[in-house]
């Protein structure tokens, strides 16, 4: 059976001159999602339009204020230092690989539409600690992009780290290729345990992203934000701890149905 996607645009979708796609869906580390999100709020960037589909979980997610909210992917369009940036994030991928393919050609073709000539894709590279010295890697659909990431600290090893990409920041730039779209991939090393948050890894990608598209960005509201988390890890590890001496550690049900 073929999964329907509604498709909901907002009066700013338009097409942009030689925009450049920032993709940001849930992935290892949650660092894509971490990355654009913290663009989209420094840009103050402008909704374009909503994907629902019946791909995605079947349940929906309830907000601070008890509203009900679908899962969706989003594209949002911000204007920086004279770049066209067309940021999509997401609350979820799909499972399947039939249905991850065909998201993927719909967010490529509604890249065409809003004039999308460069993809940058962004992701966690799966280790079983984090690195004493974290390293961002570079994955390209043409050569060309190669020297400018490498001085920017970027590294290239073949597929003696990245052997294949799974989702979204693999397919985007596979398919996209088919589909006469040029673009790159910024991995870095992380965690994949699934309570892992990876902060200070999106920093490293958001080091080379800065340059690379020459963004007029500080990231001293995001070394903020590190701070903060830390303290948070540092509070429920010590407060587990004691949970684990009193043998209090129940967790009551966060969701009915």
């Amino acid at each position: 059976m073929t999964s329907n996607y509604k498709i909901v645009k907002t009066k700013h979708f338009k097409k942009f001159d030689n925009a450049v796609l920032i993709e940001g869906l849930p992935g290892i580390g949650n660092v894509s999602r971490i990355c654009v999100d913290f663009l989209i709020e420094k840009f103050k960037a402008v909704k374009l339009c909503n994907i629902y589909s019946d791909s995605f979980p079947n349940s929906v997610m309830v907000t601070d204020n008890s509203m009900i909210k679908l899962f969706k992917v989003e594209f949002y369009h911000a204007k920086a230092n004279g770049r066209e940036l067309i940021l999509l994030i997401g609350d979820i991928q799909p499972s399947s690989d039939k249905d991850s393919h065909a998201l993927t050609k719909l967010i490529l073709e509604l890249s065409k539409d809003l004039g999308v000539s460069l993809i940058i894709t962004l992701g966690g590279a799966s280790l079983g600690c984090i690195p004493d010295i974290t390293k961002v890697h570079g994955v390209v659909t043409d050569e060309s992009f190669i020297k400018e990431l490498k001085s920017l600290g970027v590294v290239f090893d073949g597929n003696d780290t990245i052997k294949l990409i799974v989702g979204a920041a693999g397919l985007l730039l596979g398919i996209g290729e088919l589909m006469g779209f040029k673009g790159f991939s910024l991995l870095v090393e992380t965690m994949s345990y699934p309570q892992h948050i990876g902060i200070k890894e999106s920093r490293e990608v958001l080091k080379v992203l800065i340059k690379y598209l020459g963004l007029d960005l500080s990231l001293k509201d995001l070394d903020e934000e590190i701070k903060g988390i830390e303290e948070e890890i540092k509070a429920e590890t010590s407060l587990a701890r004691e949970l684990r001496k009193q043998q209090l550690m129940a967790v009551k049900p966060r969701y009915i149905g």
